[in-house]
């Protein structure tokens, strides 16, 4: 609670600290003496998980971790379909993100561009992303269908010309991301699946 306007930090800087945060979380769960079977079950979990966690980082998984079904694009486009509408609160945490989408966008392309030289995506994971940003950002966009879940609540004409605006924000920065993976990630990926190196993410995803 409170923090439904923010974004994660998909960038380099993001993605290190989240790791520094694993690092300090698997050193308190190994520190830690319990003497309940459940408490350490569930210590075990956190340091299997931690574990899990770091060792995708070192492995690069972040640098490359672009398709068409469960990556950050999809993360950040789908949020909208899950967060709450229930009062004038909420629709000022949905405008707030929409309006600010450009800076998650920016850090994941940066995370992308330093993975690049290293491990390519397939060529048909990036144009099926390149579609569906390109959708996010056309005149079908999922984000337009906002308009009408607010049109049901009976709020203000006002909150609803800065909600139009906040769309329209962002669906301005999906299309910016699409151009980016048309013209410039697109070039350096690989032809086919059967070109991709031999390398598979940590976390199995």
């Amino acid at each position: 609670p409170g923090h439904d306007h923010r974004w994660t930090d998909y960038g380099p800087a993001g993605t290190a600290a989240t790791r520094a945060l694993h690092v300090e979380l698997l050193e308190a769960a190994r520190a830690t003496a319990v003497s309940d079977p459940d408490a350490e079950l569930a210590r075990r979990v956190l340091i299997d998980e931690m574990e899990r966690a770091i060792d995708s980082h070192d492995a690069g998984d972040h640098l490359w971790n672009l398709n068409s079904i469960a990556s950050p694009f999809q993360s950040m486009r789908s949020v909208f379909e899950v967060m709450s509408t229930a009062n004038a609160d909420d629709w000022e945490a949905v405008i707030a993100r929409l309006g600010t989408i450009a800076e998650p966008l920016g850090g994941y392309q940066a995370t992308l561009a330093e993975g690049l030289s290293t491990l390519p995506v397939a060529r048909r994971q990036v144009d099926e992303v390149v579609q569906q940003a390109r959708v996010m950002a056309g005149e079908g966009s999922s984000l337009v269908q906002l308009l009408d879940t607010f049109d049901e609540g009976g709020y203000s004409a006002a909150l609803r010309e800065r909600l139009v605006q906040a769309i329209d924000t962002a669906k301005a920065a999906s299309g910016s991301f699409a151009e980016w993976l048309a013209t410039e990630y697109r070039p350096g990926a690989v032809d086919a699946d059967a070109e991709w190196p031999l390398v598979f993410p940590v976390d199995g995803e």
